[in-house]
Order: C-alpha cells, then sequence, then structure tokens
C-alpha cells in the first residue's frame, strides 16, 4: 500500500541529531466508503439547464459534462485496482424528474442502469451553478501605461454517488469553488490574445469540479516526509547510505546490532530506523513495534508522533482493504 516517489539524502540539525529526510507516498481511503466490488461506474449530468433560462443550453451541457467526466477518470487513474476503461459518462440529456418522485430517487427507473449500461454505480451531478465576474481596468499613472484583466469563476455542484444494485446512496455532497484568473501587459492587444477564453477558464473549472469530487470516492495517494537518523557512529553512517541507496534490508543488518545497545541514545536511534525500514518495507504492524520500542528504551516527542502516523496508517490500510 506503498511507494518510494522520491528519495533524497539531506542532513537535517535537529538540536544534536543530525536527520536524513526523504518522501513516500501513502494510500488514504476516500471519505466515502467506496463498493469494493461492482461493474462499472457512470457519471450522469442531469443539468441541462445551465443558465436558468428554462431552456437546454446544448454547448455548454457538454463542455460542462465533458470536463467533468475527464476530472473524475483522471482520478480513477490514479486509483489502484480500479480500471478506468469501467468509466463511462453520458452526453444524453436525462430528465430529472426520472430520476426521483418528488425528493425521492426511483430506483425503478434506475434499475434499467444496469442492464442498458451494465453499470451499477452512479455518480449523479444533480444541478451546477456557475458564477462569473471580470473587469479591466489601466495605470495611466505609469508609464508605459499597464493594462489589467481579471476575472474569477465560482461553481456549486451538488453530488451523489449511488449504488444501483444496493439501491443505496453512498454520498451527497455539495461542492464549492472559485478559480481566477489576472494578467498585466503594455499591450492591450496582447493582453486579450494572452488572457484565456471564457471557454478556457469553464473547462478548467469544471476539470477540478469532478477531479476534486473523484478525491472524495476514490482512495489517493498523499505525500509524507519521513525520517532516520545518520549518525551515532562510523557503522551508522554506512547504514544511511545503504538506506539512501534503497537497500534497506542491508541497513537494517546493521541497525540490529545496536538495538540493545548499553548507549541509550544509539539503541533508541537503531529501533527507530529499523521502524522506518519496516514501514517501507510494507511490514507496518513490526514497524509499530520497533517505533514503540525506541519510545520505551528513550522517550521522545518525534517517536510518539511517528507511532501515531504508523497506526493511523494501519486504520488507513483496514478501510482501503474495503473500498479497493
Amino acid at each position: 500500500m506503498k511507494k518510494i516517489i522520491s528519495f533524497t539524502f539531506l542532513i537535517m540539525i535537529f538540536g544534536c541529531q543530525p536527520l536524513s529526510t526523504f518522501q513516500i507516498e501513502t494510500l488514504k481511503p476516500a471519505p466515502v466508503n467506496f463498493p469494493s466490488n461492482f461493474n462499472k461506474i457512470m457519471f450522469v449530468n442531469l443539468d441541462n439547464d445551465i443558465n436558468n433560462d428554462n431552456e437546454v443550453d446544448t454547448l455548454v451541457f457538454k463542455i460542462v459534462t465533458n470536463e467533468i467526466s475527464l476530472g473524475i477518470k483522471d482520478g480513477a487513474i490514479n486509483t489502484p485496482n480500479i480500471d478506468s476503461s469501467n468509466f463511462l459518462y453520458s452526453n444524453s440529456f436525462f430528465e430529472i424528474d426520472s430520476f426521483y418522485i418528488d425528493t425521492t430517487i426511483n430506483w425503478r427507473y434506475l434499475d434499467g442502469f444496469i442492464n442498458q449500461y451494465e453499470t451499477d454505480l452512479l455518480i449523479i451531478l444533480d444541478s451546477i451553478e456557475l458564477v462569473m465576474n471580470e473587469w479591466e481596468e489601466a495605470d495611466y499613472e505609469v508609464y508605459p501605461v499597464e493594462f489589467y484583466k481579471y476575472r474569477e469563476f465560482s461553481v456549486s455542484a451538488y453530488w451523489k454517488f449511488i449504488d444501483v444494485y444496493e439501491r443505496n446512496i453512498l454520498d451527497s455532497f455539495t461542492y464549492s469553488d472559485t478559480l481566477f484568473w489576472e494578467l498585466k501587459n503594455i499591450s492591450k492587444k496582447d493582453l486579450e490574445n494572452e488572457f484565456p477564453s471564457t471557454v478556457q477558464c469553464l473547462r478548467e473549472l469544471c476539470y477540478y469540479t469532478g477531479l476534486d469530487y473523484s478525491k472524495r470516492i476514490f482512495p489517493a495517494w498523499k505525500t509524507e516526509t519521513r525520517f532516520f537518523y545518520i549518525e551515532g557512529n562510523k557503522q551508522f553512517k554506512s547504514a544511511a547510505l545503504l538506506a539512501n541507496e534503497g537497500k534497506w534490508n542491508e541497513a537494517s543488518e546493521i541497525w540490529k546490532q545496536y538495538v540493545k545497545h548499553i548507549d541509550k541514545e544509539l539503541a533508541s536511534r537503531a529501533c527507530f530506523n529499523l521502524a522506518v525500514a519496516s514501514e517501507i518495507l510494507g511490514n507496518i504492524d513490526i514497524a509499530v513495534q520497533w517505533a514503540q520500542i525506541s519510545y520505551d528504551i528513550k522517550e521522545k516527542k518525534r517517536t510518539r508522533y511517528y507511532i501515531l502516523k504508523l497506526k493511523n496508517r494501519l486504520s488507513d490500510i483496514n478501510k482501503i482493504k474495503q473500498q479497493v
């Protein structure tokens, strides 16, 4: 449930304790309990009157639907054990009254999606509200004159995530965000040419709306920082070089020689390093044990914090097993 994305051999001085820091990616469970078994996932946009003028906005509808679906799909691509080819979306217009009877979901109607599209999970955009503000100004007090343009685009999206087969609403969520663009130029013509079009801004806003919601329903990778002790004696430095090369097993054999050393600081560091090595090698339970031994030998705040991090990882892993 982990992978190292980068490893940088850096010396950080915390008092008299030189450390090497590096980054790992840990898989975080989704806030929503994503089902472990499903056929296909489908995104449906129920809002085809974006301007609220009681008319179907075909062009805007297609832009919104395409970009949101692309954002959701990109979120799925980064999730292990979820095949993005199982993600579908429809550019068809669906009547919201078909999906709901008053405010209750029309499960009988949605049962048809299982047979027609072979999908049992639906990501539904009930409605979306878009508000754009922009202005231009010129500063004539400077030479040459500077022209300035600003645009902000706000979105409110109302989501549902539904397990059609189990007839279960997995999530109801209101999402809000605002993106802004600004640019200065001494040429008004160049300013207009370089400034993104309204359609470009709309595409970007909708893409991130879909991507952000995907992070709510799909497990995702998160970058975290880890460190280990590189000083204690000459052998600690040799072990640090091995760890820096990704040879954690070889480094561990050196640290194990010092776990019962008479010097408590040295023993504590050795046990802490073994905890880190165990985590990187995927043995989280053993990592917790080594970290606890390190803390028992010599109580340190950073060790206690690391124990909590490891226990949280164990909890996350158990949740992820249920999700993917």
